[in-house]
């Protein structure tokens, strides 16, 4: 079989030169370990990918546990990050840096200044306590969301950064939002599935406004599980969410499938890509294991435009 993977792949502004991403794993925090030797070396040694995507990258100084993940939102950070990205572009290599809002894991731009202080002190984040969250108005949420993202995304391109990938998983806030099985009740705005999807549109709008769509991803996790986060129709919100996309001339959509224990509890069929290729008229990004053979199908078949794995799975970058 073809080696498929080692194709190039035009996205629009960008032609990589292969079809695999390495999705860096969770490992720098603050801008003084981003900044360190053991980081630029970290990066740059995955330069042969076709692109490498940053570990999650809060857009947000407001979240409690800035320090638990890097950041893209003041000046010292981003000279860190620009190290990092010489360094890439030194090999020849394209970088994405990877933005979220935490969400669920510090919602803090959405909570009230005594809820936020009383955050700190316990866990808020249960299934009693999640419908009972007093929100801010619509609108002071919605624009200092936009801020965040659009700041983000400016230092991103004074980083030097090839372009930038909007992460909507893992309990962020804007997949907090979208998954009708929470209740924003309080907040009449996001009553319907129409207006919880406009809150990424209306991100994707502002980051477009820095710099263009085709340099832009948008990461999506229909079926994963993240501190009882759920949705009771995965394939209506998610196909209604893709349909959207459409309209935007995005560098590309990337599909994380189901983790085993996923695939379990959640009625969402596997693959994800059957049932959602046919809606996305994007190129489509797809999270797959580190197995050679899969990759190659998935990209034989049309599937799949580019394939991903994290940089644990050094299979696939051993095959570059």
């Amino acid at each position: 079989m073809e080696n498929n993977v080692l194709r190039s792949q035009l996205t629009g502004y960008h032609t990589f030169s292969n079809r695999l991403a390495i999705t860096l794993q969770h490992n720098f925090s603050a801008y003084s370990d981003i900044e360190s030797l053991e980081a630029i070396n970290y990066y740059s040694k995955y330069s042969k990918a076709g692109l490498i995507i940053t570990e999650p990258t809060t857009v947000s100084p407001l979240n409690i546990e800035t320090h638990s993940y890097p950041g893209i939102y003041n000046y010292k950070q981003l000279k860190a990050w620009r190290k990092i990205t010489e360094a890439v572009h030194d090999q020849s290599g394209k970088i994405f840096l990877q933005m979220w809002h935490c969400g669920l894991r510090e919602n803090s731009c959405l909570l009230d200044e005594e809820l936020l202080s009383a955050k700190q002190k316990t866990n808020i984040f249960n299934d009693e306590t999640l419908s009972s969250v007093p929100f801010r108005s619509k609108t002071e949420i919605l624009e200092e969301i936009y801020l965040h993202f659009r700041k983000g995304t400016q230092n991103a391109i004074a980083a030097e950064f090839d372009g930038v990938e909007i992460h909507l998983c893992c309990g962020s806030l804007i997949d907090w939002i979208i998954h009708t099985s929470v209740d924003l009740a309080n907040v009449d705005y996001f009553k319907d599935l129409d207006n919880r999807t406009q809150l990424l549109l209306g991100v994707i709008e502002e980051v477009a406004n820095v710099i263009d769509e085709e340099r832009v991803g948008v990461k999506i996790s229909p079926s994963y599980k993240f501190l009882g986060l759920s949705d009771p129709d995965p394939e209506g919100t998610f196909y209604y969410l893709l349909d959207a996309l459409n309209y935007y001339n995005l560098a590309y959509v990337h599909l994380i499938e189901p983790a085993e224990n996923d695939s379990v509890i959640s009625d969402v069929p596997e693959p994800l890509i059957r049932l959602f290729r046919p809606v996305c008229r994007k190129n489509i990004m797809l999270d797959i294991d580190d197995n050679l053979k899969g990759a190659n199908l998935f990209l034989e078949n049309g599937d799949a435009n580019l394939v991903s794995c994290y940089n644990s799975g050094e299979n696939l970058y051993s095959q570059l």
